[in-house]
């Protein structure tokens, strides 16, 4: 091989972040539906958000409906971007889950499963190079069905 055909590291860094990005849309969306929903047409879904947290200024949000469990990965920082999962009751508080924050070469560990039921769900969110990223909620299909969700 001549040195112009070894893969610059950008070309390397992209691949993976690529790889990283398909693994966790078949993650998401293994086990549930995709909707995007507008909060200015879902007075209900903003209330929820807001509640969820306050200082949230996207205009739009994330759902996997009908999911039953979700794989909590990549809690760690990884080129300006790190995912945050949250647990969330039905109503909008938050409460905290455990996740690996650190590579599983520096001892994370194993990601864990979070179940998803009735009345609690799940929140994923975090960091996109640097700015905070949208929200996906991992809800239940019968809340979704309640809140407006389709």
């Amino acid at each position: 091989m001549l040195p112009s055909d070894f893969p610059t590291e950008k070309k390397a860094r992209q691949r993976y972040m690529l790889r990283e990005q398909d693994m966790r849309e078949s993650q998401m969306l293994s086990e549930g539906k995709r909707v995007v929903v507008d909060l200015s047409k879902n007075p209900k879904i903003k209330a929820f958000v807001k509640r969820f947290d306050p200082t949230y200024r996207k205009k739009k949000v994330g759902f996997n409906v009908g999911a039953t469990s979700v794989e909590l990965h990549t809690g760690f920082w990884s080129g300006g971007s790190r995912t945050e999962w949250h647990g969330v009751l039905d109503n909008g508080d938050r409460y905290p889950l455990s996740y690996p924050t650190a590579p599983p070469q520096f001892g994370g560990g194993k990601a864990p499963k979070a179940k998803i039921g009735r009345g609690t769900f799940v929140a994923q969110g975090g960091m996109f190079q640097g700015k905070k990223s949208t929200y996906t909620f991992h809800v239940h299909a019968d809340w979704a069905k309640e809140m407006g969700v389709t």
